[in-house]
């Protein structure tokens, strides 16, 4: 049976499954697959026999849109996704999308990680006036409102410099609960908590 034919028998036998429904065929569509065909086949068949290798490692294009760090792409160096992890996490606190936060604490990201200036989320959502974000990452992430960025700035300075007092309330608050749990630097005195 020859190309055409073949094609015909199976036309056939496809409208026959479908309760003789038009079946239609996108021609563009097989030759564009054709040549690619045996390749993906061979891909699809050892992926499905390594699946170790399918769980570690992004193999397909759109691998990566889960924003999840789990699987590895070799072509990317480690150091490069940590540094993508951070501008993540700090442009998130910038934009408010609690969000977005709440799902680099899910990946197991330690929240206090800082920018190269020692700014992290939490000196950022602070700076922005972004209540929510600096709440959760208090109250939920633990993070110490008591971290110093490269200018000497706590993420209170940054509140109250930018004149956001709901968030300036919180911080401040929280602050005088960790002092009086001993969880505050020996270093900081009263008068830098309520500068």
């Amino acid at each position: 049976m020859n190309i055409a034919d073949k094609f015909d028998y199976n036309q056939q036998k496809l409208k026959q499954l479908s309760g003789n429904e038009h079946i239609s065929f996108n021609n563009s569509v097989f030759l564009s697959e054709r040549q690619t065909a045996d390749r993906n086949f061979a891909l699809g068949y050892y992926m499905k026999e390594n699946q170790d290798l399918v769980r570690s490692f992004n193999f397909h294009n759109y691998d990566n849109l889960r924003h999840t760090p789990r699987k590895n792409d070799p072509r990317v160096q480690t150091v490069d996704q940590q540094a993508n992890m951070v501008v993540n996490l700090i442009f998130s606190a910038y934009n408010g999308d609690v969000t977005a936060i709440r799902r680099c604490a899910l990946l197991g990201m330690d929240m206090s990680h800082a920018d190269y200036d020692g700014r992290t989320a939490l000196h950022v959502a602070a700076a922005e006036g972004h209540y929510p974000v600096v709440q959760f990452l208090l109250e939920k992430c633990h993070c110490s409102p008591f971290l110093v960025d490269r200018w000497g700035f706590m993420p209170i300075d940054d509140a109250k410099r930018f004149q956001h007092t709901k968030t300036t309330e919180l911080l401040h608050n929280f602050m005088e609960k960790e002092k009086a749990k001993g969880n505050a630097p020996n270093s900081l005195s009263d008068e830098e908590i309520n500068a």
